[in-house]
């Protein structure tokens, strides 16, 4: 597989007032094309100020110190923000937690997809969009506002934004947080399916080992701005190294004949296995 993204050594530090933190501390992993990857870590871990990063939307308080990301071989930290808009939502796009806070609650779901459409929007598409991502009635969601439908509803009209340019990757932080059980299952079968229909690469920020299981390929643990483990998802859950991989497992598994995540359920065994086999899991890293 070809690699698309790069993070090598990256460090980030915030200001305040005479004080400075350091929230990443050589951050370093790879995304191949076609690939699902995970970072697991605790809040404050240094997940999202990873993905922010990767996107230059870092706080005015933050700052790069040091490090590269490269994008098709292609250092973007050199980048100006005038190019970095062409990146974000077309060859990157990035799902936050909160999708009522995302959304624009004065403006119609259809139109706020319609902006995210970069060639040719129409209303045709927009209501391709909804029915990709799975919600039911289309037409009426189109003119309807975000208050009008669940937060369930509200975290896919910000999948099919995310998508609408069909972009390279995709980075889904904490996305399935504030949902019940049932429906992160579903969200999780749907970002499979994208993954599975337009080989999209996705970054999937979590602190729930549980739904990681089952879903990516390899997993990065973080902690205090640092990677402290990585490698093959079910290996490093089976098998962790660092005493920080072995309390998160320990606060979220059970230990019976093998280690099985709590409440773990996806509706569609069938699509998870297909992709399990089809990315060849019990490989080495790379």
């Amino acid at each position: 597989m070809k690699k698309i993204l790069e993070v090598k050594n990256l460090n980030v530090e915030f200001s305040s007032n005479k004080n400075k933190v350091q929230a990443l501390k050589g951050v370093s992993f790879d995304l191949f094309e076609n690939e699902i990857i995970s970072l697991v870590g605790e809040s404050g871990s240094g997940k999202s100020v990873t993905a922010l990063s990767i996107l230059n939307l870092l706080d005015i308080n933050a700052q790069i110190t040091s490090g590269e990301i490269f994008l098709y071989g292609e250092d973007i930290l050199k980048k100006s923000e005038k190019e970095f808009r062409k990146i974000r939502g077309k060859i990157i796009s990035i799902i936050f937690q909160d999708p009522f806070s995302s959304l624009n609650p004065t403006m119609k779901i259809g139109k706020q997809i319609l902006e995210a459409i970069k060639k040719a929007p129409s209303k045709q598409k927009v209501i391709e969009l909804l029915k990709d991502v799975k919600i039911q009635n289309p037409e009426l969601r189109y003119n309807q506002y975000p208050h009008q439908i669940s937060g369930g509803q509200r975290q896919r009209v910000m999948i099919a934004i995310a998508i609408a340019s069909k972009p390279k990757i995709i980075i889904a932080d904490e996305i399935t947080t504030s949902l019940d059980t049932t429906v992160q299952n579903e969200i999780l079968n749907l970002l499979l399916e994208i993954n599975k229909k337009h080989k999209t690469s996705i970054i999937f920020i979590s602190h729930d080992l549980s739904l990681v299981y089952n879903f990516a390929k390899k997993i990065y643990v973080m902690n205090l701005g640092k990677i402290v483990e990585k490698g093959i998802c079910k290996n490093v859950i089976k098998s962790p190294k660092h005493p920080y991989t072995k309390m998160l497992i320990d606060s979220i598994f059970t230990i019976e004949n093998d280690k099985q995540p709590k409440n773990f359920k996806i509706d569609d065994f069938d699509l998870v296995n297909s992709f399990l086999h089809e990315n060849n899991f019990e490989q080495a890293e790379k």
